[in-house]
């Protein structure tokens, strides 16, 4: 009684002090030959959204592995047999990739050959399934069924639920045989500025099913951050992980920018924020990265094809669409998926052998703290897309 008094009262001060939330959109804005247009129907509003995410789902072709022909051997899910010379740092890299992709690759493979951990794989117990899901909150959305989180709630109390169910997830992920529906997901636009409905300056959020987003959750945002944790993969220049704030990367650039100022030495810093980070995500590359931190091929394939082969609703003012963008095999889609319980930890990782590459081309700020005499060497601030990089006259 005492907890639910807490949250009743913290809802009213919330609600009093904070601004008014986002309602869902019964319109959006586009911008045609520099007129704003305002969509007026149902049908106007689903087929400006639709076309602005399918969109974003294709934006990671724009990488250049996409026109090579190693694609054509690697596929979009890793084949095994070229991706494993990759991962083990045995592979030569044909001269027609570029620059950008080779250094990605070489790191691949020497993060690959480092680590011999073996596999991460899922084998759920009852126990730990129970543990979840009595953790997660009631009203967290999940997709386009009418299977919820508090469904799977009320089954954490059951040991026999709890037994199946988790021995369900740990069959699909070892065999990597995901369901047809867990490539159902429901597409919800929320603003990223107040008051601006603009369709391309919407964040879109893809809900996904509640077991698919446990499978994600564990086997990479835990299992797989704990092995890049353990392995020394996480750079310091990356903010966004536990017990660190934005708040801590800001300060960082303020204390650089002070030392730096005392030395009379000059730096610049430069602005580089990965625009839809996790719409650009090429999978291809996606999967050596996975492959090389060990996670195992399973829960690799269970993940990116049911991404790729998504059906995406969409929820707006008006209800739940009947129309759906991808499904197609024939035009997979790219991207982890905002919403989805992988995206964080497969941007964290990728973002982080980007540091690594960053830093061995010796760009960066050395310098020697005036405190504590530590040699300190930064390349840059990150904050999941935010990025600010450092560049002193001597890596010129």
């Amino acid at each position: 009684m005492l907890r639910e008094g807490s949250k009743k009262m913290l809802y009213f001060i919330n609600r009093s002090q904070k601004d008014k939330l986002c309602s869902a959109f019964h319109f959006v804005q586009t911008e045609v030959d520099g007129v704003v247009q305002e969509t007026t129907t149902q049908d106007e509003t689903e087929t400006s959204i639709f076309n602005e995410i399918e969109t974003r789902f294709q934006l990671a072709c724009e990488a250049p592995i996409s026109s090579t022909k190693l694609i054509d051997q690697l596929g979009y899910l890793g084949d095994l047999e070229i991706a494993a010379p990759i991962v083990e740092g045995t592979y030569n890299i044909p001269n027609e990739v570029d620059d950008a992709t080779a250094l990605i690759l070489e790191k691949i493979g020497c993060i690959g050959a480092k680590l011999s951990n073996g596999d991460i794989t899922i084998s759920l117990t009852p126990e730990e399934f129970q543990y979840f899901w009595r953790r997660v909150k009631e009203g967290t959305s999940s997709s386009y069924s009418g299977i919820h989180y508090g469904h799977y709630k009320a089954a954490a109390h059951s040991s026999k639920i709890s037994s199946f169910l988790s021995k369900k997830i740990t069959l699909i992920s070892c065999t990597g045989c995901p369901p047809e529906r867990w490539s159902y997901g429901l597409t919800v636009m929320l603003e990223q500025i107040a008051g601006i409905a603009l369709v391309n300056k919407l964040r879109a959020i893809l809900l996904m099913k509640a077991d698919f987003n446990l499978h994600n959750k564990l086997i990479f945002g835990k299992d797989l951050l704990d092995q890049a944790r353990a392995n020394g993969i996480i750079p310091p220049e990356q903010y966004s992980k536990q017990q660190t704030a934005a708040e801590d990367g800001s300060f960082d650039k303020i204390l650089q920018s002070d030392i730096l100022r005392q030395f009379r030495q000059m730096m610049s810093i430069v602005f580089a924020d990965a625009a839809n980070c996790y719409a650009r995500v090429h999978h291809t590359i996606m999967v050596m990265v996975f492959l090389s931190l060990g996670v195992g091929v399973g829960p690799i394939v269970s993940m990116l094809r049911s991404i790729q082969l998504m059906k995406n609703f969409l929820r707006t003012g008006w209800g739940e669409s009947s129309e759906f963008i991808g499904g197609d095999v024939m035009k997979i889609l790219h991207g982890t998926c905002q919403g989805n319980g992988a995206a964080p930890a497969a941007w964290l990782v990728l973002s982080a052998m980007l540091v690594m590459i960053y830093k061995s081309l010796g760009f960066g700020s050395k310098m020697i703290s005036p405190i504590t005499r530590v040699h300190l060497n930064t390349t840059c601030v990150l904050f999941v897309n935010d990025t600010d990089l450092y560049m002193l006259d001597e890596c010129l």
